[in-house]
């Protein structure tokens, strides 16, 4: 085998392809190539948060990973619920880590630091994938097209391609109905500011404190929290239906700009949370805003020799906070299992039992994280009950946070031998 490595592809260059790729950094019968279709440069934009499960996952893989999340300014914040809208607006309904805190990070800044622990994995940028083809027999390649007209063959080929993935609809055919993400309704628009620009839209009492912040408020849901060690803030302002017209999402395309005065008219009941992102949006030189997508009906993560992993798996609500974690779980279990590949015959057997114990997992995040999204818009049977919100955040998230990874680590390990 030490002059035939195994040729694996990965195709975008996520949380969850960079990952994998540390997974299999050292073995020695991988070789590994990152494919990804933008111009890498990272650009600071929204944040993330990691909750414990998700910092166990990146210690699991390698703790060159979990300091990473330091390195980039990653920002320990509890996490707390209030009221929105309506006579209780502002009354407190709940702290919802059962667990140690999350950790909020700005996506664009952490990338490049789990980068540098790939030295030597060639990231190859503006590389557009046109279509993936699997192996059409066990040990044969797949084929990876760009859209440049160049054609590569891979032993194995990951999607980590994000929500529009190309791989995915090699996976489960690019006619079938579940490989594209359907709008769900409603939208979000969200930025990233100076800490100092957040003290003189909410004052400095709200922004001194270190905490994530969400408000439950008739037909939309608000949040801010901290990134960059406490000296940025993300304000972000979730729509099911907008305040002032009753309707969700009114375009084609998944992204649109948006207008400053439609979002403070729609943020004008809000109170004085509802002012200060008022004033924060109006500053922006232009604002955008982005549907709601998720997938809908996914089968299997895996055909043959090719998989999926993160959004491009299975996509889904934003309400729990848990996309980023299922990523790293997902290269968690799919490294591992690669890691006892033999030779290519092997691969479609790692893939599928990746596929067999991370779908019912993921799909689950995905069902409850979907359900979340309505309640945090007030579209559950609580509406914006403080005393009913209350009951519904007992425990939030303990089923995500308290997950066995080295118990799901080890099922992968015993299904290959």
């Amino acid at each position: 085998m030490a002059g035939t490595p195994i040729r694996v592809a990965i195709i975008g260059n996520g949380l969850a392809s960079v990952c994998v790729a540390k997974g299999l950094k050292d073995n020695p019968r991988f070789q590994v190539d990152i494919f990804e279709g933008s111009d890498g440069s990272w650009v600071q934009g929204q944040a993330f948060g990691l909750g414990s499960n998700a910092q166990r996952a990146l210690d699991l893989l390698n703790p060159e990973l979990r300091k990473a999340l330091d390195a980039a300014g990653g920002t320990v914040l509890p996490r707390s619920a209030k009221i929105g809208t309506g006579p209780d607006a502002g009354e407190f309904i709940a702290y919802l880590d059962n667990t140690s805190p999350q950790i909020v990070v700005g996506r664009g800044v952490f990338q490049r630091e789990i980068n540098k622990t790939i030295p030597g994995i060639p990231i190859t940028t503006n590389a557009k994938v046109a279509k993936v083809e699997p192996g059409t027999s066990v040990g044969s390649p797949a084929t990876v097209h760009f859209e440049d007209g160049k054609a590569l063959e891979f032993d194995a080929v990951i999607g980590g391609d994000g929500l529009n993935s190309v791989v995915r609809a090699a996976v489960l055919g690019a006619d079938n109905p579940a490989t594209k993400p359907r709008g769900m309704g409603g939208f979000n628009m969200r930025i990233v500011v100076p800490l100092e620009k957040g003290i003189e839209a909410f004052g400095k009492e709200h922004c001194e404190e270190d905490i994530q912040t969400g408000w439950v408020g008739d037909g939309g849901f608000l949040l801010t929290d901290k990134l960059d060690n406490g000296q940025s803030m993300q304000v972000i302002a979730g729509w099911k239906e907008r305040p002032s017209t009753g309707t969700g999402w009114p375009y084609e395309e998944p992204f649109h700009e948006w207008s400053k005065d439609e979002v403070a008219e729609d943020l004008r009941g809000w109170g004085n949370i509802g002012k200060g992102m008022a004033k924060l949006f109006a500053e922006q030189e232009k604002l955008y805003a982005a549907a709601a997508r998720s997938h809908i009906g996914t089968t299997t993560y895996s055909k043959g020799n090719v998989c999926t992993i993160g959004d491009a798996a299975e996509s889904f609500a934003p309400a729990r906070g848990a996309g980023a974690g299922q990523a790293i779980e997902d290269a968690l279990l799919l490294q591992a299992v690669l890691n006892q590949v033999e030779s290519k015959a092997d691969l479609p057997k790692a893939m599928t039992v990746y596929d067999r114990i991370r779908r019912p997992r993921r799909s689950e995040v995905a069902r409850q994280s979907n359900e979340a999204g309505l309640l945090l818009c007030g579209r559950s049977d609580a509406g914006v009950d403080k005393e009913m919100l209350k009951k519904k955040f007992e425990n939030w998230n303990a089923f995500i946070y308290e997950y066995d990874l080295e118990g799901m680590v080890q099922e992968g390990l015993k299904a290959m031998q």
